[in-house]
């Protein structure tokens, strides 16, 4: 969540250091769609990716995982501090090939004075692929406040490689060696593993 945070991290120092930030802010924040999903479901839901993840880590015989934007959404607002309110900040959506974060982060909490009361909402669309056993996340696109980023700055990031970084992490590293493909199609994220792990 993950996967559109680097992005707009980047995005918030360039403004920052533009002088621009308060004019891509607002004084509200965006309010998220609500995470609908039984217990029962859930449950279910959790199990599947924590088998899935038990069974890559330990290249035990798995098959692909498969996750709708619900999956995600739901995930992510179970898997986090319930006092960091993660699902009022951050909503997923799969659309084509894009996987699309809708954030609203409350900037005050940074503790700047500038950035009291302030809130940055946005939505950021990334893509998502494996290329040579290396996983690959590319800008797509971003709007603030409503309006495309500009593009002159949006073909510089879409140069970058947001998860570059994940490789400094041994654990990380190794995990993501054993995955053979990521896809985003008909609203659904498959993780495929490797068949030779």
């Amino acid at each position: 969540v993950l996967l559109s945070l680097a992005l707009l991290t980047t995005v918030l120092l360039t403004l920052y250091a533009r002088n621009r930030l308060i004019a891509y802010t607002e004084t509200a924040p965006v309010v998220m769609p609500a995470v609908v999903m039984t217990e029962t479901d859930y449950a279910a839901l959790a199990k599947r990716a924590e088998e899935f993840s038990s069974n890559l880590e330990q290249s035990k015989p798995i098959t692909e995982l498969v996750l709708s934007a619900d999956d995600i959404n739901a995930l992510i607002a179970h898997k986090s501090n319930p006092s960091d309110r993660v699902s009022e900040k951050i909503h997923i959506s799969l659309k084509d090939d894009v996987l699309e974060a809708q954030v609203s982060l409350p900037l005050g909490e940074s503790g700047l004075p500038l950035l009291s009361g302030r809130h940055f909402n946005a939505t950021a669309g990334v893509r998502i692929t494996m290329d040579g056993g290396v996983l690959i996340i590319t800008a797509e696109s971003l709007t603030i406040k409503g309006r495309p980023f500009p593009e002159a700055i949006m073909a510089l990031l879409r140069k970058e490689n947001l998860a570059k970084d994940a490789y400094r992490n041994p654990k990380t590293a190794a995990s993501l060696s054993k995955i053979d493909s990521v896809r985003i199609k008909d609203g659904l994220f498959t993780i495929k593993p490797r068949t030779d792990r």
